[in-house]
């Protein structure tokens, strides 16, 4: 998978359209939003790579300041799942302590 800028929001349903183009990898395949069990362990793997390219991709959007694709398809849900997996990891390593 490549890091893509293309913005999701400018021709009908930004969720519809993200999910096409994600199923056009084979991981994504059969995704269902309504039936995710066992999906966030597939993925998993793919996080700190995901969070990479999303502060890549968010770091080129200000650099360039274009003002209409700055926050599509960049955000910021890579700082709270930063958060909660070093939050994750805090705890984890304090239970072993006790």
């Amino acid at each position: 998978m490549s890091a893509s800028r293309k913005p999701y929001g400018l021709n009908g349903s930004p969720c519809a359209s993200l999910i096409s183009d994600l199923k056009k990898f084979p991981i994504f395949k059969d995704y269902d939003k309504s039936d995710c069990e066992g999906f966030y362990d597939n993925l998993i793997e793919l996080r700190r790579k995901a969070i990479e390219r999303a502060k890549q991709i968010l770091n080129q959007a200000e650099q360039e300041e274009v003002v209409e694709h700055y926050e599509d398809p960049s955000s910021r849900v890579f700082v709270i799942v930063e958060l909660f997996s070093k939050l994750s990891h805090s705890l984890t390593n304090e239970l072993h302590r006790d």
